[in-house]
């Protein structure tokens, strides 16, 4: 994944050392022939400027191959930061999105779809808008943790839709607020606005899972 472009610079390493070795190879085995022998003993100038344009293809070659070094070492600095970076980064999302505590607990163990606090809302809510702006360096882990932020925000803007505050919860407008699926809905309406708040607790706790899990394939 973030060694391909290592490998790519390394393979073009190789080509130009192997191109120059070939070159060398060929001009020895050219200018070793009897013919090419006798032609440079009676023009020595030929003789300099042959060996004057080898030289300089060496010199060349030479310089490419530098070149190509440091862009190696470059690149290997950068990956090495990136994984700094993405391995804080999925440290802290597994803090923030754990099972054990917090809002994915509460979608996974008490997230009863037709009730629910205000705090738990808030937390929700809180949590998805912090972790937006976080992009991981290492695009299959983005990805999956892009695909849980969304459904994570689905879940909250059905929250926001479906919910409404509970008349007889003595708790008015601070966390312990209890809200309720929206009374006034038909039988219909109420059993497919909860269906939808049930599978999209279930995906994210899947896609929670393999996020997690792509992350620790992949060395974070």
């Amino acid at each position: 994944m973030t060694n391909g472009p290592l490998r790519s610079l390394g393979k073009s390493g190789f080509g130009l050392i192997f191109a120059l070795v070939a070159d060398i190879s060929a001009t020895v085995a050219v200018l070793n022939t009897p013919a090419i022998i006798a032609l440079l003993r009676a023009h020595a100038e030929l003789a300099v400027y042959v060996v004057a344009v080898m030289l300089g293809g060496l010199l060349v070659v030479l310089d490419l191959l530098f070149r190509k070094s440091a862009e190696v070492r470059s690149l290997k600095s950068e990956i090495a930061s990136a994984t700094t970076r993405d391995r804080e980064a999925f440290k802290g999302a597994l803090a923030e999105f754990s099972f054990d505590a917090g809002s994915i607990e509460f979608i996974k163990n008490g997230f009863l779809v037709t009730s629910w606090r205000r705090g738990e809302y808030l937390e929700l809510k809180s949590a998805e808008r912090k972790w937006r702006e976080v992009i991981f360096d290492d695009p299959e882990v983005n990805g999956e943790f892009r695909r849980f932020l969304a459904r994570l925000g689905d879940l909250i803007d059905w929250m926001a839709r479906f919910g409404e505050p509970n008349p007889l919860d003595d708790h008015v407008n601070d966390d312990s607020e209890r809200f309720r699926i929206i009374f006034s809905m038909s039988s219909e309406e109420r059993d497919r606005a909860v269906g939808a708040g049930e599978y999209l607790a279930q995906e994210i706790i899947e896609i929670r899972r393999s996020f997690e899990k792509v992350g620790r394939q992949n060395g974070l």
